[in-house]
């Protein structure tokens, strides 16, 4: 099928696993089949119950290639479910220096609540 123009894609609601290394099956056990050179554009969507937290998400795909099994898995991608009263600082850094802004922030913020 080739998708041309507007469309709206196919959305699959999942809820994140909040243990580490869970899964969750967003096909519920279903084949979905997709003839070789095609593509399917499909919206993953995030569930109205996920619990608030931070999660790491990376898909696999299962499949069939010329008879043969294949896998494949996607880049792990970061994800932050807040809770409607938090208060998120988001810190933007440049070069390698990651840690050090995020390490003074929270040591300032540990002083003003012992103030």
């Amino acid at each position: 099928m080739k998708q041309k123009g507007i469309f709206s894609p196919i959305k699959l609601p999942f809820t994140p696993s909040v243990n580490v290394g869970g899964t969750y099956d967003i096909l519920k056990e279903q084949i979905w089949t997709v003839n070789g050179g095609a593509s399917e554009t499909v919206a993953l969507v995030l569930s109205e119950q996920t619990d608030p937290g931070l999660y790491q998400i990376a898909f696999r795909l299962d499949g069939d290639l010329d008879g043969k099994p294949i896998t494949r898995l996607s880049p792990a991608l970061a994800i932050h479910v807040a809770k409607e009263d938090a208060n998120i600082l988001r810190l933007y850094v440049l070069s390698r220096h990651y840690d050090s802004p995020a390490l003074h922030c929270l040591i300032l913020m540990s002083r003003r609540g012992k103030d």
